[in-house]
């Protein structure tokens, strides 16, 4: 027989950066509450109206020629579920069909009333969730993973989180960032792609309990981010005829794991050519430059380092400090 391979001391994971219950103010709770409630109503309401028809259509051969009109007009009126303009013609009526009309007239007033109700809640409920969609896209974690996917995107999501309720901003950008907004939130809390953005993966012994503390994270920039870097430096006017910015692929070292590249620069200046090379004074924890992504395997590394000329003003984008 084989021996028993047994199991891992520690269980790995694989979560969102945001929490199921930080979406709760997105759901419209009372709203709901008071439909289903209106729902119910008019499902009692239509059974009441059945026997109302019925009960006015035998005893309407039985008037006089001169109420048959008045009475038909409320009989229709019962069956397309809206309240007579005018039931005095229904004293005419036997008393039962009296009372059933009462009732339903009753009951189609305290219908309409939950329907003013819940229009009235939705508005506040909006209110209150774009209140939370804003305190979501604030969030640091929530905005790295925005801005890697992309700059437009990026200052969008974060125009509505400085002020969801801007009187200036158009009804169609509004509905756009917070449809943008709610599909990465619902992302992140109930479908976290591995090795995302917006995902955290960990380990912890199986028989470890709950406790406080805080959280530990390992920062690594991606290729993708180094080359949005890469893209904004293009963007300052009249760089191209300072620097020119280059992503050099290289790998790491067989020996060290390390990555063999320092962050190498090619620089070319209006008086002449030259090649700059420049690295930071310290590598970090991983072995590798900060601005550097490399893989401890051996696999290939993306790296960048930043330098300009003296005298050239360096404009930084907003640095977000993870990324898979």
């Amino acid at each position: 027989m084989s021996a028993d391979p047994g199991f891992s001391p520690y269980a790995l994971f694989r979560r969102g950066t945001l929490e199921a219950p930080a979406l709760a103010g997105l759901v419209p709770v009372r709203t709901w509450d008071l439909l289903a409630a209106a729902e119910r109503a008019k499902a009692d309401r239509d059974a009441l109206g059945a026997r109302l028809e019925e009960a006015m259509h035998e005893a309407v051969p039985e008037l006089a020629a001169e109420h048959r009109r008045a009475v038909l007009k409320i009989r229709r009126d019962v069956h397309n579920d809206r309240l007579p303009a005018d039931t005095t013609a229904a004293r005419v009526l036997p008393e039962p069909c009296r009372d059933l009309l009462e009732r339903w007239v009753r009951a189609r007033a305290e219908g309409e009333e939950l329907l003013s109700l819940a229009h009235a809640v939705y508005a506040e409920e909006v209110e209150s969730a774009r209140k939370t969609l804003a305190e979501v896209a604030r969030g640091e974690d929530f905005q790295r993973g925005v801005q890697l996917s992309g700059e437009e995107v990026y200052r969008e999501v974060m125009a509505y989180a400085a002020d969801p309720f801007d009187t200036k901003r158009k009804p169609s950008k509004r509905r756009r960032a917070e449809s943008t907004i709610v599909s990465f939130a619902y992302r992140v809390v109930f479908k976290p792609s591995p090795f995302g953005s917006f995902t955290e993966i960990g380990a912890q012994p199986w028989s470890a309990e709950p406790a406080d503390g805080p959280r530990v994270g390992q920062s690594r920039l991606s290729v993708g981010l180094l080359a949005w870097m890469a893209h904004q430096l293009h963007r300052v006017d009249g760089a191209d005829d300072l620097v020119r910015v280059r992503l050099n692929n290289s790998s790491p070292s067989a020996a060290t794991g390390r990555c063999g590249c320092a962050g190498r620069w090619r620089a070319r200046t209006t008086a002449s050519s030259r090649t700059a090379s420049s690295a930071p004074s310290t590598p970090t924890s991983s072995g590798c430059w900060p601005s550097c992504s490399a893989t401890a395997s051996g696999r290939s590394a993306t790296c960048a380092s930043a330098w300009s000329p003296p005298g050239w003003p360096r404009r930084r984008p907003s640095r977000p400090s993870t990324s898979s």
